[in-house]
């Protein structure tokens, strides 16, 4: 139903990964 949920989610993980290969 809320797709910027779903968006907001997703880039909230791409943030945790981008984190992840920086550390």
């Amino acid at each position: 139903m809320s797709v910027l949920l779903d968006v907001l989610k997703l880039l909230y993980l791409t943030v945790c990964y981008a984190h992840a290969y920086v550390i």
